[in-house]
Parts: structure tokens; C-alpha cells; sequence
């Protein structure tokens, strides 16, 4: 498959590294970071290749000490982010298109590989921040949403009864006697339910743009989007654009809370630009996840 050029930003931008015992690092956004994030998120998507190879996770540490390098980040200030125990990355958000490759690259992956090394088998936290205004956040008291949609094309392959009572039950809801959730909705339909319910908490379940262009055999594209299907008026799949996403998520007179999605490729854009246009946090997934294994981080995340 040829891989995706990277584009250039409409305007520079900063990254900071933050430690959280120590001064934080700034990097510039440019033209080898933009190259560095298209490398590094293909590396992650395909993590199948390395997981369970020793060598191979050997060679990716030593490569993610020479790309921080190239950057800007010195073996020594490595070797200080492996100490801290905590990172916070921080970017600042105005557009999609300005310093994309600050919000694209998997931080998380490189600062982990990075300092692989040097923290003898220690943990390390990362954590993204991004930085913009903060509107007034819907009532903390109020009801969950929890939006699931398979449209029919994928109805007999997923399956949200469990994922459903382990995201609504802590919230007090009685799934049993009265399932608030959105099933299949149409994009007018989910708009019209956040608006009118202006929820804390929105969950989403259901299939991403990538996986179901596979599951729906359609040609390998490049240049495809991240996104959300959902159903058209005649109950076909269409993806909704993670852009248009986050803006129908955050449609409500105050924003939620929390956004989190249950969605394979939901972290790079999705829950990031959730946050951008004013969900006041996000939760997604890289790229793929054992689907148990994903179900039982939410389970207990709720609780």
C-alpha cells in the first residue's frame, strides 16, 4: 500500500514535552517532524511486525533516540523524560490544518520507545493537553449518551450489550427498564440528541472509517480519513469525517465533559478534535485494540 504524503502546516507550531519533574522541552513544528509523525503512526499501525520481536522493538528504541535527536532533543534530555515518570505533551489547537503533525505524531509510542532503554522496566505516563479556550462544560450531573452504530452492513459482526451496561450503569442508568442510547443514527439524528440532551458524557461504539472500508472490501485509499460510520436516510453506511464529528459532538449550548470512543483509529483526530472544539477531554484508541481488552478498560474506568 503507498503511503500518505505529508502536507504541509498552514502555519508553525509548537510542541512541549513536559516532564513533570523537570523544565519542558519546546519543539518547533517543520517539515522532519511532519515526515516523523506519517513515519511513526505507521509504524504503531502495523505493531503486528514488532510486538512479539525482540530485536525488532531493540532497533525501534535505538531509532526513536535518533528522531528525537533530529528534532531537537538531546540523549541527555532523554535520558531526564525516562526519570520523570509522567509526561505531558502539549499543543495548541486554532485549526486542523495548522501544526497537524503536532496532534498526529504518536508521542506516546516514540517517548516510550525512546526511554525504553533507560527506565529498567519502570512506568511511563503519557499524557496529551491541548491548549485553547475553555467554554463552560455541560452539568456534571448530567445523562451519559451512549451512541452505537453498526449500520445493517455491519449488524451481524459487533454486538454493544455488555459495552453498554459496563459505559451506563455506573451513571445510575437502568439499561433494562429504559436504554437511553442512540442506536444507528443518522448524522442529523445524533446532531439533533446532542443538542437536545446536552449530555456530561458522550461514548461511542461502533466502526471507524478504516475498519469499515475493510470489512465493506472497498479499495485500499491512501488518502483516506479518519472518521465514524453512521447511517444515511436508507440505512447505508456513510462515514462522518472526524472533523464534522467532533463539531456534531460538541453541538449542544455547553460541551461535554468527556468524549470517549470505543473505535479503532479514534485517537490520532477524533478524540483530539473532539477536544478541540470543546469537549473538555477525550479517550481513543491509537489504531486497533483486542476488542475484550478495550471493552475491560472502559468497564473499569467508569466504575
Amino acid at each position: 500500500m503507498a503511503r500518505r504524503k505529508a502536507r504541509r502546516s498552514l502555519k508553525p507550531a509548537t510542541v512541549s514535552i513536559r516532564p513533570a519533574d523537570g523544565k519542558p522541552l519546546e519543539i518547533r513544528s517543520s517539515t522532519k517532524l511532519q515526515e516523523l509523525a506519517m513515519q511513526w503512526s505507521y509504524v504503531v499501525r502495523n505493531r503486528g511486525r514488532w510486538t512479539t520481536d525482540d530485536s525488532a522493538r531493540e532497533a525501534l528504541a535505538a531509532r526513536a533516540v535518533a528522531d528525537l535527536e533530529s528534532i531537537g532533543v538531546s540523549k541527555d534530555e532523554v535520558a531526564r523524560l525516562a526519570a520523570a515518570g509522567l509526561i505531558e505533551v502539549g499543543m495548541r489547537f486554532e485549526q486542523e490544518a495548522d501544526g497537524w503533525e503536532t496532534r498526529v505524531m504518536p508521542w506516546e509510542h516514540l517517548l516510550h520507545f525512546a526511554t525504553r532503554g533507560r527506565r529498567r522496566n519502570s512506568s511511563l505516563l503519557v499524557v496529551r493537553h491541548l491548549e485553547r479556550d475553555s467554554p463552560d462544560f455541560a452539568n456534571e450531573s448530567g445523562a451519559p449518551l451512549f451512541v452505537e452504530s453498526a449500520p445493517p452492513a455491519f449488524a451481524d459482526r459487533f454486538w454493544f450489550e455488555s459495552e453498554r451496561y459496563a459505559v451506563l450503569t455506573p451513571f445510575g442508568v437502568d439499561i433494562k427498564s429504559a436504554d437511553p442510547s442512540l442506536k444507528n443514527p443518522t448524522e442529523a439524528e445524533l446532531e439533533r440528541a446532542v443538542k437536545s440532551k446536552t449530555p456530561s458524557m458522550i461514548h461511542l461504539a461502533g466502526v471507524d472509517a478504516h475498519e469499515g472500508a475493510q470489512l465493506l472490501e472497498l479499495e485500499p485509499d491512501p488518502d483516506r480519513r479518519d472518521g465514524y460510520y453512521v447511517c444515511d436516510a436508507a440505512k447505508q453506511p456513510v462515514v462522518v469525517e472526524a472533523e464534522r464529528l467532533a463539531k456534531i459532538l460538541n453541538a449542544a449550548k455547553r460541551p461535554p465533559r468527556l468524549v470517549t470512543a470505543n473505535v479503532y483509529h479514534s485517537g490520532p483526530r477524533i478524540a483530539g478534535l473532539a477536544v478541540a472544539h470543546g469537549a473538555g477531554a477525550a479517550i481513543g484508541i491509537q489504531d486497533t485494540i483486542d476488542n475484550t481488552l478495550a471493552e475491560l478498560f472502559y468497564s473499569i474506568f467508569y466504575q
